[in-house]
């Protein structure tokens, strides 16, 4: 066999450099590997109150007042470990506890009704159910209303399963009037229904007047599954002053202990004896992704879904 290799004979000093331009090589390999599997796989996620121009998915919600606290809340799909808050007030934060709370906003911020009373309703789905169209899917709320859906993470991210919609025509979909797009930070509509999977998988309906009835529906899909021991647990942290800053305080903790939970917000409350002293100019809230096989499957889908359309 003819060998049209050329033979080459490298000097001491070009092996040196061949040597080096290989090493070279692989360390640039290495850090983009680790940079994509931190920042592509991993990216942190931060949300924002008192910035402008911020697209709405990394908003905070207005905080709110109570008697003994100061509460605002964010969405984020992925699963979270850390979570780094940075608050700017002109009132001394220092030494204040802020709690957090991890699962659907709806359900952990609305007070139970003890009533137990029967699902039902005029119309041919009951509130709380999902219907799919020649529109897409949507979900029926109390007062005949459908709310449709901006993204499939969306509707993953509220705690909805596609085998849960039902397939209806336009007569019924018509009947129905559109009400707002859901989108990641949306707080589920009045007719939703959560079953505690930790309480004998107890159902409650979320009513117009703002609380949680107890029902026994006679449809057990399109059922948001959620933890009742997420309302009574929470992760703290205290407020510290930043150095060089005399009106930002901030705080990290891991939320191990609330991780698990089932939903997609974090409640925060900075928690005083007189919440309608103290104004919050800017928060920041940054979340660290935890490394787990299901938030690369996520990102991995995302992304697919991404380059192809």
């Amino acid at each position: 066999m003819l060998d049209i290799t050329p033979k080459l004979t490298l000097t001491s000093q070009q092996r040196k450099i061949y040597s080096r331009l290989r090493w070279a090589l692989v360390l640039v390999t290495v850090f983009l590997a680790l940079a994509f599997i931190h920042h592509i796989l991993f990216p942190t996620a931060t949300l924002y109150y008192g910035y402008k121009n911020i697209d709405p998915i990394f908003r905070l919600a207005q905080p709110a007042t109570t008697d003994t606290a100061t509460v605002f809340h964010g969405s984020s799909r992925r699963t979270t470990n850390e979570i780094t808050l940075t608050l700017r007030s002109d009132i001394d934060l220092s030494g204040m506890s802020i709690t957090i709370q991890k699962g659907h906003y709806a359900y952990l911020s609305t007070p139970y009704e003890e009533t137990i009373i029967k699902d039902a309703s005029d119309l041919p789905l009951s509130p709380g159910s999902l219907m799919m169209g020649t529109s897409g899917h949507a979900l029926t709320a109390l007062g005949g209303v459908r709310h449709p859906f901006d993204t499939v993470m969306t509707f993953e991210a509220l705690g909805y399963d596609f085998a849960d919609s039902q397939v209806v025509d336009s007569g019924i979909w018509n009947r129905y009037t559109r009400g707002h797009i859901l989108n990641l930070q949306s707080v589920h509509p009045p007719g939703t229904r959560f079953v505690e999977i930790d309480n004998n998988n107890t159902v409650y309906q979320l009513s117009s007047t703002n609380t949680l009835t107890k029902i026994t529906p006679d449809d057990l899909r399109s059922l948001v599954a959620v933890e009742a021991l997420s309302r009574t647990t929470n992760d703290s942290c205290l407020l510290t002053k930043k150095a060089f800053r005399q009106d930002t305080y901030s705080c990290t903790t891991s939320i191990n202990t609330i991780t698990s939970f089932s939903g997609k917000d974090y409640v925060f409350s900075l928690d005083h004896s007189d919440a309608s002293s103290i104004e919050l100019e800017r928060i920041t809230i940054t979340l660290k992704p935890a490394y787990s096989r299901q938030n690369v499957t996520s990102r991995l889908t995302a992304i697919r879904q991404a380059l192809i359309p």
